[in-house]
């Protein structure tokens, strides 16, 4: 359906930042915005001493690591300085990172309890609801199987439901009011139109690419 849609319309990825998503949410809560500091890009190359190309890699793994760093090789950011640092080099940047992100993960720790204080219980378990309406089991990995979730990665998935619930409620928001949108990505949207009133706050909407009308 996509590129049927496509063959007369365009295709748009919606551009999050996470950083303001998270800002709105732990202010809601009463809690300081301060500790995100650690996650501007000039904080990170200077602090840190590292590229800018890797900036990214420390934000997003800052944030949806809960604000604990590994130093293992199984993690894909050690693996990725190991390569591009060697392996001494990369294990005093992480050592350092952990440190400065001591304020953010205190933070995210209430966040994240806040959100399970949110939900609610039936017969699968504990749920959470984010903003689109979508529900996330914080008992079970797998309800069929009973098999429950390890409690420090079902905190980081939670974390990543309910910030990235905004980003689904704002395509929703959108297409309820907006008929000639056709097809819905997971990240984006197809519209039989050129999009020229988005209006979101912090969420950004980019054309990847269209067809002939």
């Amino acid at each position: 359906m996509k590129w049927a849609s496509l063959a007369c319309g365009y295709n748009y990825d919606i551009k999050s930042c996470q950083i303001e998503i998270l800002r709105d949410e732990l202010v809601s809560i009463g809690i300081s915005d301060k500790s995100l500091k650690v996650l501007d890009t000039a904080f990170i190359c200077q602090v840190l001493g590292v590229e800018e190309s890797l900036v990214k890699e420390f934000r997003f793994s800052g944030v949806f690591n809960k604000g604990n760093v590994s130093l293992s090789f199984k993690s894909k950011t050690v693996r990725l300085l190991n390569q591009r640092l060697g392996k001494a080099q990369a294990r005093q940047i992480l050592l350092r990172w952990k440190a400065h992100l001591k304020p953010l993960k205190a933070d995210l720790t209430q966040l994240i309890e806040h959100y399970l204080k949110q939900g609610k219980t039936n017969r699968y378990g504990l749920y959470v609801t984010n903003a689109a309406g979508q529900p996330f089991n914080c008992t079970y990995k797998n309800v069929k199987t009973a098999k429950e979730w390890h409690p420090d990665t079902k905190k980081r998935k939670l974390l990543a439901h309910m910030l990235q619930g905004f980003e689904s409620k704002a395509v929703y928001d959108y297409v309820a009011c907006h008929q000639e949108i056709c097809a819905l990505e997971h990240d984006g949207f197809v519209s039989y139109d050129m999009v020229d009133d988005w209006g979101h706050e912090y969420l950004r909407v980019v054309m990847k690419n269209s067809g002939t009308k």
